[in-house]
C-alpha cells in the first residue's frame, strides 16, 4: 500500500520554500518494502512536527519515508528557533508525543524492521548512530544560531574549520567501517540498510551543502550514499522536499 505524505507548513510560517508547499500531497511509491508492518500502523497516524529545517530531524522525516508509513510533515517557521528550538521536533503517534530526534528516529526504525538483527547489531547500530549525533556533530553546534542571525563572518568560519580539518577523522572512521562489511559494497550492517545507514548518509549530506567535494577521497562513502538515496521512499522524499536554509 503507497503511504500518503502531507506538507503542512504552521500558521504565520514565513520561510518562503515551506510555504510554497502548504497543503500540498505527494505519493511516495515505496512499495514492495520487506520491512515489517504491523496491524497497530494501519491504524496510527503519525505527525512530524520541526522546523522548516533539515539539520536535527531530517533524520526522522527521512525514516518516517522509507519506512512506509502515512505521516504529516508539520513545520514551523525558522524565525521560532530562539523560543521553540529546544521543543522540537517532537513525533506525534496517536495523540501521544516523543520528543528527541534520535529517540524518534530509533522508534520508527523498531517498529519497522530496520533498527538492527537481534540485539548485538541493535547494539552495533545504536553505537554507530551515537558516534555521528554526539561525537561528529559536536563541531557544528554553533552553525545554525550563527546561520540564523546571519553572522556571515562566523558561518564561513565555521564551515571552513568543520569541513577543512573537523570531520576529517570521522569520513576516515566511516569509510574504513564500512569496509568491514562486505568491502564495502553495501550498507553498515548486515545486507540490508539500517537506521545507521540513513544517518550517517543524512549526516554527510549536511557537511556537502558546506563543500560540496567533502566526500571527493573517500568512494566507498560515495557510493553508499547513492545507495541510500535509492531506497524506496527516500528517494521520493528528496525529490520533493523543500530547499530551506539549514
Amino acid at each position: 500500500m503507497a503511504a500518503m505524505l502531507v506538507f503542512v507548513v504552521a500558521d504565520g510560517a514565513t520561510d518562503e520554500p515551506g510555504t510554497r508547499l502548504a497543503s500540498k500531497q505527494i505519493e511516495n511509491l515505496s512499495t514492495g518494502s520487506s520491512l515489517t508492518v504491523d496491524a497497530e500502523d494501519e491504524e496510527s497516524k503519525y505527525i512530524f512536527h520541526h522546523f522548516n529545517a533539515r539539520f536535527r530531524g531530517e533524520s526522522c522525516r527521512w525514516a518516517l519515508a522509507y519506512a512506509g508509513v502515512q505521516w504529516e510533515d508539520q513545520r514551523a517557521s525558522l524565525a521560532l528557533f530562539p523560543t521553540l528550538g529546544s521543543t522540537l521536533p517532537v513525533l506525534e503517534v496517536n495523540g501521544k508525543n516523543l520528543t528527541q530526534s534520535t529517540a524518534i528516529a530509533r522508534y520508527i526504525a523498531k517498529k519497522r524492521g530496520f533498527a538492527g538483527r537481534g540485539l548485538w547489531e541493535q547494539a552495533e547500530v545504536d553505537a554507530l548512530i551515537d558516534y555521528i549525533v554526539i561525537d561528529a556533530i559536536a563541531g557544528l553546534r554553533a552553525y545554525p544560531e550563527a546561520a540564523l542571525t546571519g553572522d556571515k563572518a562566523k558561518v564561513t568560519a565555521l564551515k571552513e574549520q568543520y569541513t577543512s580539518v573537523g570531520v576529517t577523522p570521522f569520513l576516515k572512521e566511516l569509510e574504513n567501517k564500512l569496509r568491514s562489511n562486505d568491502g564495502g559494497q553495501g550498507f553498515f550492517f548486515g545486507p540490508s540498510a539500517t537506521l545507521a545507514d540513513i544517518i550517517v548518509v543524512n549526516f554527510g549530506d549536511e557537511v556537502l551543502r558546506m563543500k560540496p567535494d567533502v566526500l571527493e577521497s573517500y568512494p566507498v562513502l560515495r557510493e553508499h550514499r547513492n545507495r541510500v538515496h535509492d531506497l524506496p521512499g527516500i528517494t521520493e522524499w528528496i525529490a520533493n522536499r523543500p530547499d530551506t536554509l539549514l
